[in-house]
């Protein structure tokens, strides 16, 4: 995978999340775009939140990344 599309990928995704979580009232505490290591683990990007309430916040918060997806490769196949 080609640099810029990594990074276009990640920031799509990570951004969703990030849309996802602000949508439904919740703070956003962390943002990162970057490759990193954290607390044992690694990351290719990461969003930290507080504040989703109920199994259905959480659930919108998770498949975001896949309405993007849905939303960008049903833009390309028409």
């Amino acid at each position: 995978m080609a640099i810029p599309t990594y990074f276009l990928g990640v920031t799509v995704h990570e951004g969703s999340h990030a849309l996802a979580a602000k949508l439904v009232g919740a703070e956003i505490r962390e943002l990162e775009l970057l490759p990193h290591v954290s607390r044992g683990k690694f990351y290719f990007g990461r969003v930290s939140v507080v504040g989703l309430r109920g199994r259905g916040e959480r659930t919108f918060f998770y498949i975001a990344p896949k309405i993007s997806d849905l939303v960008v490769m049903g833009g390309y196949s028409l």
